[in-house]
């Protein structure tokens, strides 16, 4: 057995936005619902919580979130998130499209550009990576 250290959530706050767009995804899908949009104040809401739940939390509310079609009121208090971002984060970051860019560019790295390996491992398929890849103007 090998350990491995994986830091806690609230250490990695420069992955919650990819999270929630992972989890929108895979969740709306799941569920054969629409893919709700979260505003951006919300968004650094998210960002900014401690997470005492980790990552299992986080994929319980974004679950909640697509259940109810609604944003859970009340769910941060001020003692439990900051009003300000945490993690210097553009405004560019925010959005969905330039996080789904930028998990596409790593799978597509993490698989030395094999787009079958990647299509099969982002769970769609190779022709919607093309048009991915097109949209998004990934160099290859």
């Amino acid at each position: 057995m090998l350990p491995l250290f994986l830091p806690p959530l609230r250490e990695r706050k420069k992955d919650i936005p990819l999270l929630i767009q992972y989890f929108v995804k895979n969740i709306a899908q799941k569920l054969n619902k629409k893919e709700p949009v979260i505003s951006e104040e919300y968004l650094k809401k998210m960002i900014n919580y401690n997470w005492p739940g980790n990552i299992r939390e986080l994929e319980n509310l974004v679950e909640l979130i697509i259940n109810t079609e609604s944003i859970p009121a009340g769910y941060f208090t001020e003692e439990d998130c900051n009003n300000e971002v945490l993690v210097n984060i553009s405004d560019d970051c925010l959005k969905l499209d330039y996080m789904e860019k930028e998990h596409v560019t790593k799978v597509l790295k993490k698989f030395k550009w094999n787009i079958t390996h990647s299509a099969e491992a982002l769970g769609i398929r190779r022709n919607t990576l093309y048009s991915k890849i097109k949209k998004y103007n990934i160099a290859m």
